[in-house]
């Protein structure tokens, strides 16, 4: 018993180190080895530019990336429920984006807003910035369908209220589509308190967009931040009206068609963090819903022979860490305390006082949200812990939820 024991522990450790840590050093790896370039599979086309470096390599890829010709038309649809906090904050953004004017459009849809939304829009309605609105609330991925239907453009940029751009981040996004095999560019969410200093999601959100940064490179962004990404209108996939986390799902389904997700960290959003830390942690736990969702709607990419390394990847990166990791670490503890109470002559002792110092450190990062102290170094220990409590939560009450995508508006930080 002793013995499966230590091997539901070592098995457990194994995993959640190679999530967290393993994955991201692999990808490092594979980048910098050339004869990997060549064995993965790339989108038909893309590889020839991308990857062979008798032709260029990246660089060449960033080359076409950058034609200043290439100014295809862009509407940028705004979901907008109750938002009039940052109605006016978000326009006085949308007009200042470096982009040409007559190819640029801004489409809010304020579906089942009972604030003063549409009459702040009013306000500031052009040609090219205007609202839809009916008044029942479906759901943002209703909204986004209304604003695809609605749009102009060939290029769609998806955007919530309270996210704000640089002034550039039009344009660091749409090079990519110079490119016919790219079918999605995700650009880099980034969070920040007033005072500018970073909380734990912020610092969740640097290591997540590392990541992204190492997947793009070497083949495809798995999911983007629905905050700021962009697809090609014609590429705009369906997907079940109950989908909790829909910018994932869309831009997975444009991956598995054979299109590039693009990681673009030069464009880019800043959104302040949830007021609270009951409204963080309730949206950290309809996110690991979402999560779990998506592994049911994609049960064939856990197959790897049928998409290859797309399909390591979404294993590795999401299916480890929304479904596996966080019942690894509930599973290491538990068998690192049977280890010491079957008085095993390894240091399972000094392994479990590890565990506990750490999660004890966590446990000060709550602190710290509920009183708002300044306590430097836990917030990443603390966010690690949140997100996977969340993860566990969601894990086991999936199974009686219903899904929609229809939830609980998270409050936000007002000023940006």
């Amino acid at each position: 018993m002793t013995t499966i024991i230590e091997i539901a522990f070592w098995v457990s450790i194994f995993f959640v180190f190679y999530t967290y840590f393993g994955y991201p050093l692999l990808m490092n790896v594979f980048i910098r080895i050339p004869l990997m370039k060549y064995i993965i599979k790339m989108p038909e086309g893309f590889g020839r530019v991308l990857i062979n470096p008798k032709i260029g390599g990246y660089a060449a890829y960033k080359d076409i990336s950058v034609d200043k010709n290439f100014k295809p038309q862009v509407s940028i649809i705004i979901t907008a429920y109750n938002e009039e906090d940052y109605l006016e904050k978000k326009i006085k953004n949308c007009l200042e984006l470096i982009y040409p004017t007559d190819k640029i459009e801004f489409l809010f849809i304020t579906d089942g807003s009972t604030d003063n939304s549409n009459s702040i829009i009013d306000k500031h309605q052009t040609d090219n910035l205007r609202y839809l609105f009916f008044p029942q609330r479906r759901g943002k991925l209703h909204a986004m369908k209304r604003g695809v239907e609605f749009s102009k453009g060939e290029i769609l940029i998806f955007s919530d209220a309270n996210a704000i751009y640089n002034p550039d981040a039009v344009r660091k996004i749409v090079r990519h589509f110079a490119h016919s095999k790219v079918g999605c560019v995700a650009g880099e969410k980034r969070v920040s308190k007033l005072d500018g200093s970073l909380p734990s999601e912020g610092l969740y959100w640097k290591y997540e967009s590392f990541i992204k940064s190492l997947d793009s490179e070497l083949y495809s962004v798995v999911g983007a931040a629905g905050e700021i990404f962009a697809v090609r209108k014609d590429l705009f996939p369906e997907i079940p009206e109950d989908s909790i986390i829909e910018d994932f799902v869309i831009s997975l389904k444009i991956s598995i068609k054979g299109f590039r997700v693009v990681y673009e960290p030069e464009a880019y959003s800043i959104e302040t963090p949830p007021r609270t830390f009951v409204d963080d942690f309730k949206r950290r736990v309809r996110i690991s819903k979402g999560g779990i969702q998506s592994i049911k709607y994609f049960n064939k990419l856990l197959r790897l022979r049928d998409h290859k390394f797309l399909s390591f990847q979404f294993i590795s990166h999401r299916v480890l860490r929304w479904a596996i990791a966080p019942i690894c670490l509930l599973l290491a503890f538990v068998s690192n305390y049977l280890l010491i109470e079957a008085e095993t002559k390894f240091i399972y002792s000094e392994l479990f006082a590890a565990q506990l110092i750490f999660y004890a450190v966590g446990f000060i990062g709550l602190i710290h949200e509920f009183l708002k102290l300044k306590i430097s170094g836990i917030n990443l220990i603390f966010s690690f812990t949140l997100m996977n409590l969340a993860a566990l939560i969601a894990l086991f009450s999936y199974p009686f939820s219903r899904s929609s995508n229809i939830w609980e508006k998270t409050q936000r930080e007002i000023a940006i």
